[in-house]
């Protein structure tokens, strides 16, 4: 428990930040804090804005077709790795990504 006490998480708040370059910057983090180390930071949370811009989850069936309609609107379209269908994200718009490591805080998934 005394070097979870010591662990900290860091707060990172962005101004206007492109969904592919936020996409990147978590993706770095995740391998970052993925091995445990005592003392240290266990992860952090990025706040920030993004450019109009629509992600599509796993179980979304019409990508392409949407793809196609929302890119003519002049909207960034992303597939994503998460559940979920379709998630509009916009100037104005505050996004947290929490990037932690869930071992390290006692925290897990469950298999349902």
């Amino acid at each position: 428990h005394a070097d979870m006490l010591r662990s900290s998480v860091l707060v990172r708040k962005l101004v206007k930040v492109p969904y592919s370059e936020g996409l990147s910057l978590q993706l770095s983090l995740a391998r970052k804090y993925k091995e445990l180390r005592p003392g240290c930071e266990i992860g952090e949370i990025l706040q920030f804005e993004h450019n109009p811009v629509y992600t599509f989850g796993l179980r979304e069936k019409d990508y392409e077709e949407q793809k196609i309609r929302l890119e003519n609107m002049g909207a960034e379209v992303f597939k994503v790795r998460r559940g979920g269908l379709v998630t509009f994200h916009g100037p104005g718009q505050l996004v947290c990504y929490p990037v932690l490591n869930l071992r390290a805080l006692k925290l897990g998934t469950i298999k349902l």
